[in-house]
């Protein structure tokens, strides 16, 4: 009878971890290689033209702007593939450049994607850069879109940031000034890419991680039922298989980066269930508290990369008084 018990007791045990080993893989897998992914700007699904707009913003099939195909250099022997908006090859005068009161085509702009997605996610903004005569770009990250892939899976932003710096470097020497924005993953990238590109000019970070650890534990898209100490298990487990190092995150960057006095506004939705609107809320009191200018704006019943589909006049107008403000003389007061 003990015999039995005891090895009834050890199958159930080496099912627990065959189940265990099967839930980590499947949800590491669902992180790293998003199912939502489409390589080459390929296939245009109804939730993804929700999301960017007609034609998934793909510009070739548009025809909304000139636009032309640039790659940018780095120095991991791959290049980031990018459409490139000029004010000044616009069919259409600009009927709104007096709103933020810059000189067109002095000022750039781009739009980091989030995971899983590509370059078309920014054209939902590109009118507005066009209109207020600011240039705009529209890159790739590392295995997304057209871009190369030298190390497949996300890394939440422990490899996509680097691309936002070589972006930044490859531009910003043309300009008065850089604006950035990202979305989820775009968005950590971009906050993590803080501290090596200090002349930005103000950054925008849309529904961020405050780290990766934190969404592994945090997240919806992880069942509810998982314990915390299984939950850090899947953070190692995504550190492997995704080959990076996770404790670089968009916290550790803000810290860093606060005294330069980058303007950074926070953008999240409270229906946000892949990565709750706290970790903006508390990066924004992070940066704050370390002396670094930040805002943060919560949207009402805006799901997850949505904030600007949930409200775009209001969105629109937050980044008109934000970069206002931005392109003021900054002040720094030594204490």
């Amino acid at each position: 009878m003990k015999k039995r018990i005891r090895l009834i007791a050890g199958g159930l045990a080496a099912l627990l971890i065959v189940l265990g080993a099967a839930v980590a893989w499947y949800f590491t897998s669902q992180a790293l290689y998003p199912s939502w992914q489409i390589a080459e700007l390929g296939p245009c699904p109804p939730r993804r033209i929700e999301g960017f707009g007609e034609a998934c913003g793909d510009l070739r099939r548009l025809g909304a702007f000139v636009f032309e195909d640039v790659k940018f250099r780095t120095d991991r022997g791959y290049e980031i593939p990018a459409w490139y908006i000029p004010v000044d090859r616009q069919a259409n005068p600009a009927q709104k450049r007096a709103v933020l009161g810059l000189e067109p085509g002095r000022y750039a702009a781009f739009f980091v994607h989030g995971g899983g997605a590509d370059r078309r996610e920014g054209y939902r903004l590109a009118r507005y850069f066009i209109d207020r005569g600011i240039d705009y770009y529209m890159p790739d990250l590392t295995c997304h879109g057209m871009a190369a892939c030298p190390h497949p899976g996300l890394s939440f932003g422990a490899r996509e940031h680097l691309d936002v710096v070589d972006v930044f470097n490859a531009i910003h020497g043309r300009y008065d000034g850089v604006f950035v924005l990202g979305t989820s993953v775009g968005a950590n990238s971009t906050l993590m890419a803080l501290p090596k590109i200090p002349d930005a000019k103000a950054i925008v970070a849309e529904n961020p991680m405050y780290s990766t650890r934190r969404f592994v534990r945090d997240t919806g898209a992880a069942p509810a039922f998982l314990p915390g100490w299984y939950r850090d298990i899947l953070f190692k487990v995504l550190e492997w298989r995704g080959g990076f190092d996770g404790s670089y995150s968009s916290a550790v960057a803000l810290k860093q980066a606060a005294s330069v006095g980058i303007p950074v506004m926070f953008l999240h939705g409270t229906a946000d269930r892949l990565i709750p609107v706290t970790h903006s809320q508390d990066l924004a009191a992070l940066y704050r508290e370390n002396r670094g200018p930040a805002e943060i704006h919560i949207v009402d019943g805006a799901e997850h990369a949505r904030v600007w589909n949930a409200g775009p006049a209001a969105y629109e107008a937050w980044l008109d008084e934000f970069f206002k403000a931005a392109v003021r003389p900054r002040i720094r007061i030594q204490f």
